[in-house]
């Protein structure tokens, strides 16, 4: 637990008007600044940031607060998360109080480091590897793209890493999950890259640091992706692989979807629905409903239409559900498409049909599950052949409301 005594001296040595001023172009217009509002659209300026008092307030949408919950509101981070981001910001360490049993690892920042250095060392043999161009060419994806989002290639080397890091036998390399130490035949410890051979796809905190790293086979292979493990940095029931790349475009659309992959995503903002997100291999969670409601009021599940989805889209409804007395103004919408029919491959058959218009405009709390993606712009829900019984029964039970993209 970090002591209110800290959080009052923290609060009382940050400025307000500087840690906002970062995100929002701020005039000063009398005693307080003023600017457009980045919680919701507006073309005249209701935002106003107060020094003297050290809150920010909107009196077009209502919103209001510190240094703390601006960074909460706008960053998507958490309570102690928006803390650390203040005091990083002019030198300080956050301290914790005796046997609250909650006290930081240390090895973080080294940890940070190393992630990074990996990073940096993916995207350059992505480079020199033209099987691995070639795989992402066929896949549809730019060079602009990759480079957007960080996209990197594994050699398919048991200790490729070792060019890219100072020292690869220190134990921060197990902690970052980015090399795995087992026993040998001669019974002695041994270690390699946990990544070989793989598209790697960098994860990234609202600070824009890599916390973790998703892979996945070029061809034919098992597992098809691989993620980073738990560690001290990086859970996957807590992180949405591209929230640091959408965040802009989430609240200019004022909606986020979620899907289910790494390529949904990156092929998603390649055709303009810059504001998707996708789940780390996990069902959605309730960590990760809060972090996006903390955002926007609107999310829209879009899953792929196998087994897998129809069960991935039930779950990430009944999460919302257990969210919504917290959040009665937000509204929640499902598609699941064909199971002959993925997210990536409908983004490039018809980029402007599949979720540009109708996740963005959808208003309606339906279940949608379109029977073609066509249906995605243009119809309003209904339940699709071979929607689960459960979703069925949802689809049915909203299909006299009128849908927004209708």
């Amino acid at each position: 637990m970090i002591p209110q005594s800290f959080i009052r001296d923290l609060l009382a040595r940050i400025d307000i008007v500087d840690v906002v001023g970062r995100y929002v172009q701020l005039k000063k217009g009398g005693a307080n600044f003023m600017g457009l509002c980045p919680f919701h659209g507006e073309k005249t300026p209701s935002f106003t940031v107060s020094p003297s008092k050290q809150f920010y307030h909107c009196f077009g949408c209502g919103a209001h607060g510190t240094a703390i919950g601006f960074l909460m509101e706008y960053g998507g981070l958490g309570y102690v998360g928006a803390i650390g981001e203040l005091a990083q910001s002019i030198g300080v360490t956050v301290p914790q109080e005796a046997g609250s049993g909650g006290q930081p690892d240390r090895r973080a920042p080294a940890l940070l480091e190393l992630l990074a250095q990996a990073g940096k060392f993916y995207r350059r043999r992505l480079k020199e590897t033209p099987h691995a161009i070639d795989y992402l060419k066929r896949r549809g994806l730019t060079g602009e793209t990759a480079a957007r989002f960080g996209i990197g290639y594994a050699p398919d080397q048991w200790r490729g890493l070792e060019a890219a890091v100072a020292d690869y036998q220190i134990d921060e390399m197990v902690a970052a999950g980015l090399v795995i130490e087992a026993d040998g035949e001669d019974g002695r410890r041994k270690r390699y890259d946990r990544f070989r051979d793989r598209i790697m796809f960098p994860i990234r905190n609202p600070r824009g640091q890599v916390i973790g790293f998703g892979g996945r086979v070029l061809d034919r292979g098992e597992p098809k992706y691989l993620n980073s493990p738990e560690t001290p940095v990086f859970s996957k029931g807590r992180e949405l692989y591209g929230l640091y790349e959408a965040r802009d475009a989430i609240r200019a659309e004022d909606c986020v979807i979620v899907v289910e992959g790494y390529m949904d995503v990156v092929m998603l903002a390649q055709h303009g629905v810059a504001n998707a997100v996708a789940t780390l291999g996990t069902a959605t969670t309730g960590d990760h409903v809060r972090k996006l409601l903390r955002l926007v009021d609107r999310v829209v599940f879009a899953f792929d239409g196998d087994a897998a989805g129809r069960k991935a889209a039930w779950r990430a409804l009944s999460r919302r559900r257990s969210r919504r007395r917290a959040t009665p103004g937000a509204s929640t919408s499902c598609s699941c498409r064909p199971s002959t029919i993925r997210t990536a491959s409908c983004a490039n058959a018809a980029p402007t049909g599949f979720a540009r218009r109708w996740p963005a405009r959808c208003r309606s709390r339906s279940c949608c599950c379109a029977g073609s993606p066509s249906a995605w712009s243009s119809r309003p829900p209904r339940a699709a052949p071979g929607c689960s019984p459960r979703l069925g029964r949802c689809c049915s039970r909203w299909r006299r409301r009128r849908c927004g993209c209708s």
